[in-house]
């Protein structure tokens, strides 16, 4: 049976083992990025993207042999490894992993990622990124070409000077490393202004830090004048306790509250999943 075998790349060096695999290979699916460390490789090209017409085009190349597929750092970490095998089960893929993004970021920041929040926007829908972002200490973002370093500072930027948080944004710190692995390696740091600023390649992580005091106030059991609201449009707090104890909200999901008042049975429940309790 033919196999699939992936392969990560740190920076744009592949091992001589990876070569010579790739030698007896049908074909290879590659970016452009990707496309130099071909040379001698003598199977048939396959674009990376789009992804479904990849998928189509490995398909039948497996007909004819193995196929090679190059992939940046830890094809299991956010990669290409995760699709080929729901696609085409684990037993027809073989895996040689890289150094990750995240690995070599952190490795140049001399900052330890065990503990890291990791946010991918590489084709993904970014949400509300403030929301995403803001409640965690640490966190390490793949960007893309439509969520920049400088676009999601800017919008952090935004969202902060909206409720007027000046605390945070002299206390927020960002870390850019742009090209990693290459001869182009560059390493940026600075305030959400100054990175809101700057231009950044393509290819980057961005990391984000602050310092989030503890809170002393209550994790529930707010009162009414605890929460802004107007003319009385509040659930009374006696109602707001019974409704949450009978939602028994899970840890992680969706929650709408839809009401004409001040969204106090959706403040009070927010304050439960933020401090986990």
């Amino acid at each position: 049976m033919s196999e699939i075998l992936i392969f990560g790349v740190s920076g744009n060096r592949l091992p001589a083992e990876c070569s010579q695999l790739m030698q007896s290979c049908h074909a290879v699916v590659v970016s452009q990025r990707f496309e130099s460390l071909l040379v001698g490789v003598r199977g048939k090209r396959i674009p990376i993207a789009p992804v479904q017409e990849m998928v189509h085009g490995v398909d039948d190349a497996l007909t004819h042999g193995d196929v090679a597929i190059l992939a940046s750092g830890d094809p299991l970490f956010f990669g290409i490894g995760r699709t080929m095998i729901e696609r085409f089960g684990s037993e027809r893929v073989r895996i040689f992993p890289a150094l990750s993004a995240v690995q070599l970021a952190c490795a140049r920041f001399k900052v330890p990622w065990d503990d890291l929040t990791l946010i991918s926007l590489h084709g993904r829908d970014p949400g509300s990124l403030a929301g995403r972002i803001l409640p965690h200490t640490k966190v390490m973002l793949f960007t893309d070409h439509r969520n920049s370093p400088d676009r999601i500072a800017a919008d952090l930027l935004a969202v902060l000077k909206q409720h007027g948080d000046q605390n945070r944004i002299q206390n927020i710190r960002v870390r850019v490393a742009e090209n990693l692995g290459t001869e182009d390696e560059k390493l940026t740091r600075g305030s959400l202004g100054e990175i809101a600023g700057k231009q950044f390649a393509a290819l980057n992580m961005m990391l984000i830090e602050q310092e989030i005091p503890e809170s002393s106030g209550p994790v529930f059991g707010l009162q009414e004048q605890e929460i802004l609201h107007s003319r009385g449009l509040i659930t009374k707090d006696e109602v707001r306790a019974v409704i949450l104890h009978c939602l028994r909200l899970p840890v992680r999901g969706v929650f709408w509250d839809v009401g004409g008042g001040s969204g106090s049975i959706s403040v009070e429940a927010s304050c439960q999943v933020v401090s986990g309790a």
